[in-house]
């Protein structure tokens, strides 16, 4: 080799090493505008919970010459904290010409993605999904190159990271003004948010008991770009009775982010107290409901703040799920248990133009229980946060601890929730529910008189067994009104209704108001009852009355019938259910005897009964008991007691 091919090599060689960098370089930006940062660096890509936000990514040809066709593809290797053997393909890209010393931006194409179902159009024509979904979290993104260089490019593996607010958004005032009621919070951000961030205020009955009325406030806000400071308040707050909870909780939600920010507060002049920094868990479910096959209950975990040991533990932690169907208390795992993920997140995405567009939700996990086949019992249903590893997190002790305890622990009657109980040893939290499908049992109305005049006031009275208050739902209303029930036990819509309460003296329920009769009323009227659980099953009576004219019986007005009523016993023993007759003592061959049955405590009654002599009857397995009786004009009642003795 001369001289001047040696020196041709080395010169080709030094062009050849030049145009080879060490690594391929990717870069990331969060708007077109933004100068970008290196993605190897970050080694994350963050996004914003609950928004649709476009990310901007660019090769860097680091060469001295430009590349030709620079392919990039996208994947996803991880799903539920798996390392996948063929991983996902997202997206692929390819860069035609890469000038030299330059950013490149990579312009992604979805096409047919593997393990997507196939969408179809209305004509059956395949279509590309329009948001595909990454698979289970943790959300981890791989970036593949092949530029063209000798020594293959290491892939670029980075995390998905969903943003949890207090990462971004900070509270710089809190205060409770106790004369005016008023609550108030400032945010503040220095993240020029694009799309902007709503905020709000968050007051619920299930955290703040006796809570009745927030009647005014500037409740919600956006943080953006231009307003990077603003003020959630609520004012003339007012309980129940007057009285102010000693431990009350709010909380604010930032970027649909619920309890973004929690506090407690005694609603007493000063600043509320930000929770302790733990773990938190809660079961939010019906005290009361019907058995279901998709009961839904409500899981709320709250995260401690991020670590420096490089967990993500919003979605790397598990939720563990278990539910006492038997009541034996082997507790089974709910179907899905246990949940990858502190809270339901979900990462969808596409490409459009120069942007890679990523829509995240993150919301509390709706579980929906299967109840079918459970009936006026308790049940309880329990759940506990483990790490990757499967270990137990230790969670907040909200049911014993002064200043963090939440009305969901109570289990005071107006608690409407399952009240939770907390075990320490075991860092579980644990509901009771009652699923209960009975309706109201042994209820019994009496309306007096039988036989009323037009616009006479009616006594009427409602009896009903006591609901067993560790299996039943309780009952959670009564009313009474005129008319017959509908077939679902429900008074008609156009039926006067009259609330009930509690009569210490006739030891039953009676009308808020009377009820009066009509003056235009005369005949059958009909009054009823409707006795409504706490999980919405119905049920009814009804009472029947002739009505009278007011003036019969009274000289020039017409005649009054008369109603017999009376007791069938044996010895001091009431008999129900048993024939009662009532026949003339002296019948005309077309004359046919009245026929009617003893109640469960073996009362009768005939009603609109004609003066004249009559004999009441009854027997029973050999035993026989009469009464002659003298009806007179215009007499309203009788009486007719039958003891049965042996004939």
């Amino acid at each position: 080799m001369n001289r001047s091919h040696f020196c041709w090599l080395v010169a080709g060689v030094l062009v050849l090493l030049a145009a080879q960098p060490a690594a391929a370089q990717l870069k990331i930006a969060y708007d077109a505008k933004s100068p970008p940062d290196d993605l190897q660096d970050k080694g994350y890509i963050p996004l914003r919970p609950n928004v649709a936000q476009p990310i901007y990514f660019y090769y860097y040809n680091s060469a001295a010459i430009a590349k030709k066709n620079v392919k990039i593809t996208l994947q996803q290797v991880y799903i539920d904290n798996k390392r996948l053997e063929n991983p996902k393909v997202i997206a692929t890209a390819t860069i035609p010409t890469a000038p030299a010393k330059k950013f490149e931006p990579i312009k992604f194409e979805l096409g047919k993605l593997a393990g997507q179902p196939a969408l179809k159009d209305a004509a059956g024509k395949e279509v590309a999904a329009v948001w595909p979904r990454l698979d289970a979290p943790p959300y981890v993104l791989r970036f593949l190159i092949d530029d063209g260089a000798i020594k293959k490019n290491p892939p670029i593996t980075v995390s998905v990271k969903l943003q949890e607010p207090r990462e971004v958004v900070n509270v710089v005032h809190a205060r409770f003004e106790a004369e005016k009621q008023r609550l108030s919070f400032k945010l503040s951000t220095r993240e020029p948010f694009d799309p902007p961030c709503p905020v709000e205020l968050v007051l619920h009955e299930s955290a703040i008991p006796g809570l009745s009325r927030v009647p005014e406030g500037t409740f919600k806000q956006k943080l953006s770009k231009d307003n990077r400071e603003v003020e959630l308040s609520a004012s003339n707050i007012e309980f129940k009775n007057g009285l102010t909870p000693r431990n009350g909780r709010i909380s604010i939600t930032v970027d649909g982010f619920e309890r973004a920010f929690q506090y407690t507060c005694s609603f007493t002049e000063g600043s509320p107290v930000p929770l302790k920094d733990e773990m938190r868990a809660r079961i939010v479910a019906p005290r009361y409901s019907l058995p279901s096959t998709k009961l839904p209950i409500v899981i709320e975990i709250d995260s401690k703040s991020r670590t420096n040991d490089g967990e993500d533990i919003l979605q790397t932690s598990l939720v563990d799920l278990r539910f006492d169907r038997s009541g034996q208390k082997t507790f089974e795992k709910v179907v899905g248990s246990p949940y990858r993920g502190l809270r339901e997140l979900t990462v969808e995405y596409k490409a459009e133009g120069e942007a890679f567009l990523f829509k995240t939700k993150v919301n509390d996990r709706v579980v929906e229980l299967d109840t079918e086949g459970i009936s006026a019992t308790k049940r309880t249903l329990k759940v506990q946060l483990l790490n990757a590893k499967q270990g137990i997190i230790p969670i907040a002790n909200e049911q014993d601890d002064r200043d963090e305890k939440v009305a969901l622990f109570s289990f005071d009657p107006t608690n409407v929730f399952a009240p939770l109980l907390f075990d320490k040893n075991t860092n579980t939290v644990t509901a009771e529910l009652i699923i209960d499908a009975t309706p109201a049992e042994d209820m019994r109305l009496i309306v007096t008189p039988l036989r009323p005049r037009q616009e006479e006031r009616l006594k009427t009275r409602l009896t009903v067994r006591p609901r067993n208050e560790e299996k039943q739902a309780p009952i959670a209303k009564i009313v009474f009104f005129v008319g017959e029930a509908e077939k679902d036990h429900k008074p008609p819509k156009d039926a006067v209704k009259v609330d009930a309460e509690w009569s210490k003296a006739d030891n039953a329920w009676v009308p808020k108001e009377d009820f009066i009769v009509p003056a235009d009323k005369l005949g059958k009227l009909v009054i009823s009852a409707e006795v409504e659980t706490a999980t919405g099953v119905a049920m009814s009576r009804k009472q029947e009355l002739t009505v009278i004219a007011k003036n019969a019986g009274q000289a020039g007005g017409p005649d009054v019938l008369t109603t017999i009523i009376g007791v069938v016993k044996r010895g001091a023993r009431p008999q129900p259910d048993l024939p009662v007759v009532l026949a003339k003592a002296k019948p005309n061959k077309d004359d046919v005897p009245k026929q009617t049955k003893t109640n469960g405590d073996g009362k009768f009654e005939f009603t609109d009964v004609e003066p004249g002599d009559y004999v009441v009857s009854a027997q029973h397995l050999g035993t026989f008991g009469r009464q002659a009786l003298k009806i007179n004009k215009n007499q309203e009642k009788a009486s007719a007691d039958l003891d049965l003795k042996t004939k």
